[in-house]
């Protein structure tokens, strides 16, 4: 469960106070305020009925800030509930879906519990919950009752199939969603971003994230994170760590350019898998 806060400021200034909240009359906990709002986890809350007290002092400029209660019900966990609209890429956050690729699921009952994959070969079943994709199971990267990252298996129905719609259903402790169709794409390629947007996009030799402040220069070699690819030669098996004699190259090579309007040019692709 997470707590959002906004701290209301009578006279207008920037509250500079102490911030502390209680659960279920347990001991006062630490906020730290970014500009009026805070946030905080309060983690797996046992079904049941909850009391959040927020409290706010230490502050000359704003001396009336009332101590507000908030009481809220944590259901127990159901069936899932997810829609094709919810299954997106997950570089990228687009609708566009690959065998091999890496996707994001969004809905609600989902998992009791947040759970992240200790390792490879990934698991198709972390905290409870499974997802098949055209009956085939899906390696799981992280579960939460509102999420799950996953990679769409490269063998579908018994090969890639692309083109045509397929069923996706996820199941958890309570029982199975209903089938929600998808479509995969041959291939939708869709580059990852860190947190400010930026692309990630490596400088090879130095291992560093080109940027602004540390930007590519002609001639040298890039590495670029992304998922969406085409069929792989090779290929591993799904959740499998890729193979390194022979590499798992495309099938297709990627055409990348840089530059923007009429200023552009093609660059050289050394490897795409």
């Amino acid at each position: 469960v997470l707590l959002a806060i906004l701290v209301p400021s009578p006279t207008g200034a920037t509250p500079t106070g102490s911030l502390t909240y209680t659960l279920d009359g347990g001991t006062a906990q630490p906020l730290t305020l970014n500009g009026l709002t805070a946030t905080a986890t309060l983690g797996t809350l046992a079904v049941g009925t909850h009391t959040v007290i927020v409290s706010y002092g230490n502050d000359l400029n704003n001396l009336n800030v009332p101590t507000q209660t908030v009481t809220f019900v944590v259901g127990p966990l159901t069936i899932p509930v997810g829609t094709s609209a919810g299954i997106v890429s997950a570089a990228g956050v687009s609708g566009n879906l690959t065998p091999g690729g890496l996707v994001s699921i969004y809905g609600t009952s989902l998992s009791s519990t947040s759970a992240s994959a200790g390792s490879i070969p990934l698991p198709m079943t972390l905290a409870g919950v499974s997802v098949t994709v055209d009956g085939i199971a899906a390696p799981l990267l992280y579960v939460s009752p509102l999420q799950i990252n996953m990679q769409i298996p490269y063998q579908t129905g018994g090969a890639p199939r692309t083109g045509v719609a397929v069923n996706l259903v996820i199941t958890n402790s309570i029982g199975a969603s209903k089938p929600i169709s998808i479509t995969l794409a041959g291939a939708a390629p869709a580059i990852f971003t860190l947190a400010n947007g930026d692309p990630v996009i490596i400088h090879y030799v130095s291992n560093n994230v080109v940027s602004s402040a540390s930007p590519a220069i002609a001639g040298e070699i890039l590495t670029i994170y992304a998922t969406g690819a085409p069929p792989v030669n090779n290929a591993p098996a799904s959740g499998q760590a890729a193979p390194t004699l022979p590499l798992a190259t495309t099938t297709t090579t990627p055409t990348i350019t840089v530059g923007t309007g009429s200023t552009t040019a093609n660059v050289t692709v050394l490897y795409s898998g």
